[in-house]
C-alpha cells in the first residue's frame, strides 16, 4: 500500500464533513502526484479499518472523487486514479493553449510535425473565402500537457495577409499571440463546430489512444474586426483527457 494512506489526518474536531476532509485529502495527493495515474486505490473497507471511518464515509468521499473525474472504476468495480482531463471554455472563449494549461496547473508544450504554403486545398481556400489557387500558410502541431497528448490541431492562414509567418517557431510562441502582436490582427471571434468521432489509425497514433477511441472533432474559423475569415483549424481532441465547459442562461432573461 502507497504510505500516502498512512499520512491522512482526518479532523472530528473541526465543524468539515469527514468525507470531505478525505476527499480533499486524496485530491491534493493526486495533484502533488504521491499517487500516480493508474495506481489503485485501497478497497473501502482496508480504509474504513486504517482512518476509523464508516463505510458511508469512505464511499462518499471516492464516489464523489470519481464524479469529479479524479478517480475511475474499472468493470471490477476497482477505483484508481484516473487519467487526468483538462477542463477547457473553449466554447465561450477565446484563449491560448499555454495560458489555458497553466491556469490549470500543467505544463504545455506543442510540437510542430508540418508547416509549409499549399495551393491546392478548394476546402480550405472556402473556409477562408479566397480565391481558388491563392496560397494559405499549414501548420500541424501536436499539443500536450503534463507530457500527454491532447489535441492534435490543423491551422490554415491566408498566407498573402500573413506573409513571413513560415518563420515563426510555434514551439515557442502562440499562434494567436503572433497575430496580434506580429501582424496587428488578433482573432476577434470565432464560430466552432463540434462533434464526436472515432479514432483513425493516423490520429490513434498521434494521440496514443486505440484505434476507434472516443475523440472529439472540432472545427473553427477564426474572424478579425471586419468580420473577415482569418484562421481555419481542425482539431482532434482526446475523448478521455478533455471536458469542454459552457455557460448557459434563459433566453428570455437576456
Amino acid at each position: 500500500m502507497n504510505g500516502f494512506w498512512e499520512q491522512i489526518v482526518i479532523d472530528r474536531s473541526v465543524p468539515i464533513p469527514l468525507y470531505f476532509q478525505l476527499k480533499e485529502a486524496v485530491k491534493r495527493a493526486i495533484k502533488q502526484k504521491q499517487l500516480q495515474i493508474g495506481e489503485q486505490i485501497p478497497p473501502e473497507t482496508q480504509l474504513c479499518d486504517l482512518l476509523h471511518l464508516s463505510r458511508p464515509t469512505v464511499h462518499q468521499a471516492l464516489t464523489t472523487l470519481v464524479s469529479e473525474g479524479y478517480l475511475a472504476r474499472n468493470q471490477g468495480h476497482a477505483v484508481y486514479v484516473a487519467n487526468p482531463k483538462v477542463s477547457g471554455d473553449f466554447l465561450k472563449r477565446l484563449q491560448n493553449f499555454s495560458s489555458e494549461m497553466h491556469q490549470a496547473g500543467m505544463k504545455p508544450s506543442t510540437q510542430v510535425l508540418r508547416k509549409k504554403i499549399i495551393i491546392d486545398n478548394t476546402n480550405v481556400n472556402e473556409q477562408l473565402g479566397l480565391p481558388l489557387g491563392e496560397p494559405c500558410f499549414y501548420l500541424e502541431r501536436l499539443r500536450s500537457a503534463d507530457g500527454f497528448p491532447l489535441v492534435y490541431l490543423e491551422t490554415y492562414l491566408p498566407y498573402k495577409r500573413f506573409e513571413g509567418i513560415a518563420k515563426v517557431d510555434f514551439e515557442s510562441n502562440s499562434l494567436y499571440d503572433t497575430l496580434e502582436t506580429e501582424y496587428n490582427t488578433p482573432v476577434y471571434c470565432a464560430k466552432r463546430q463540434i462533434e464526436a468521432v472515432n479514432a483513425d489509425v493516423h490520429i490513434a497514433k498521434l494521440l496514443d489512444v486505440p484505434k476507434g477511441a472516443a475523440i472529439c472533432f472540432v472545427k473553427t474559423i477564426g474572424y478579425d474586426q471586419q468580420g473577415v475569415p482569418i484562421e481555419y483549424s481542425v482539431a482532434h481532441y482526446r475523448g478521455d483527457r478533455n471536458r469542454f465547459t459552457v455557460t448557459l442562461y434563459n433566453g428570455q432573461s437576456l
